[in-house]
Parts: structure tokens; C-alpha cells; sequence
């Protein structure tokens, strides 16, 4: 599973946003939510296979980042 968290400072901008991650398939979590001038809504997709590969004896973890909206 992925989880993003839409930013935004006007309402018309985190609509766009969200509707636009809801066209390709990543469904709301939660409500929106707002923290000093700006909109936020998380989001979460279903991925079919894991996001990090099976980890050998000597590998290190491998970290993941989303780039924001």
C-alpha cells in the first residue's frame, strides 16, 4: 500500500489535486484536514506487489519517499 498526503493552500487547488489522484486510482483516508494556511487530504493506493524487495542476509532496508504534491 502507498499513503500520500495532498498539501494545499486553496480549496480549489487541493480539489484539482485529489481528483486527480482519484482518476488514477488512490482512494481518500480520512478527512481533510487544515494546519496554518494550508488543506491537506491523505491518500492510499493498493499496490498489487510489495514496495520494498525481500531483504538478503548483508542488504540494507531500502528507503522509499513520494515526492509531494
Amino acid at each position: 500500500m502507498q499513503y500520500k498526503v495532498i498539501k494545499s493552500t486553496t480549496h480549489r487547488g487541493l480539489m484539482a489535486e485529489v481528483n486527480h489522484f482519484l482518476a488514477k486510482g488512490w482512494q481518500l483516508h480520512g478527512a481533510p484536514f487544515s494546519s496554518s494556511q494550508s488543506l491537506y487530504q491523505s491518500m492510499t493506493l493498493e499496490t498489487k506487489k510489495p514496495l520494498t524487495p525481500a531483504m538478503g542476509q548483508n542488504q540494507k532496508p531500502v528507503l522509499y519517499s513520494f515526492p509531494s504534491a
